[in-house]
């Protein structure tokens, strides 16, 4: 078993891999690009607690608050905070258009931004080498506005929701979204860049997010999936998420991961990374713990 003073280390290194103790880890967009590859995956938004992943917007915060509180006696905290989400708004936009960074909504249903080196072998894991557009297990709706897609390489949920002829009160109940979060599950469309406002609330784009055939706007990450096992696939994606997390339990992987890999799909990947000394597992009640190694 690990030693508390052990376990305290490898949660510090952790925290300072994620960018929760410098906000320099992501304040441009060199330092941008360094931070999602250094991480290999991170939440588009603010991180939880529960959920051991970096995030964009607490990387441009550079503190740990979950998300951040305001505090009584600053006043100029409420600011910083604007300021920090704006800035990260921006970079995740600059690593949406150079598509160093891919949208997904398939890591514990929370949606991130995968490094595009990663982004093969996950899409291996999602779509075991169907072809780019098998659309099995589709619902009826989302097959319709998939094949209306490809007719118009761009869209947003309000030109999907004016195709599909409905008007909706309630987000939370729009067929629109409904439709394209179930494609963007099957990485069958992901959403790039959008113009954020210049005043206001930043997130809230005007125009609307952009959406897009996944094969047609990511060819080349389509066309390196194909030479990847799914074992291989489970390996580099594993490995990635260590390299970046620092250390994680066995059960904590298969929450955040288990949507497209199996937990003996999960115990194959580990039993070779550690065969080949990219990690140690060490044993910690009953949970396993999983040490990134090189």
């Amino acid at each position: 078993m690990p030693k508390l003073q052990s376990l305290n280390a490898l949660m510090l290194k952790q925290q300072e891999k994620f960018g929760l103790n410098n906000s320099k880890n992501f304040a441009s967009a060199k330092s941008a690009e360094t931070f999602l590859e250094s991480v290999g995956m991170a939440l588009r938004y603010w991180r939880t607690e529960r959920l051991p992943m970096a995030s964009l917007y607490q990387a441009a915060w550079g503190k740990i608050d979950t998300p951040p509180q305001k505090v009584k006696g600053e006043p100029g905290n409420s600011s910083l905070r604007e300021e920090a989400q704006r800035r990260a708004i921006e970079l995740t936009n600059y690593l949406l258009v150079t598509h160093q960074g891919i949208e997904v909504n398939v890591i514990a249903d929370r949606i991130s931004l995968v490094h595009r080196d990663l982004v093969p072998s996950l899409f291996v894991l999602v779509r075991h080498h169907r072809p780019v557009t098998d659309l099995s297990g589709v619902s009826l709706q989302a097959r319709k506005v998939f094949h209306w897609m490809e007719q118009n390489n761009e869209t947003t949920a309000g030109a999907v929701r004016k195709f599909l002829g409905v008007t909706v009160s309630d987000l939370n109940n729009d067929p629109a979204y409904k439709a394209l979060a179930e494609l963007q599950s099957l990485l069958l469309v992901d959403r790039g860049p959008f113009m954020m406002r210049k005043e206001g609330i930043p997130y809230l784009s005007k125009e609307g997010y952009p959406y897009h055939c996944f094969h047609l706007a990511h060819q080349d990450l389509v066309l390196a999936s194909a030479r990847l096992s799914l074992e291989e696939a489970a390996r580099n994606f594993l490995s990635g998420y260590l390299r970046g997390a620092v250390f994680a339990t066995d059960k904590k992987l298969l929450s955040l991961f288990g949507g497209f890999l199996t937990r003996i799909e999960q115990d194959v990947a580990l039993e070779a990374l550690l065969k080949q000394k990219k990690v140690s597992i060490e044993k910690m009640g009953r949970n396993n713990i999983v040490v990134f190694r090189k």
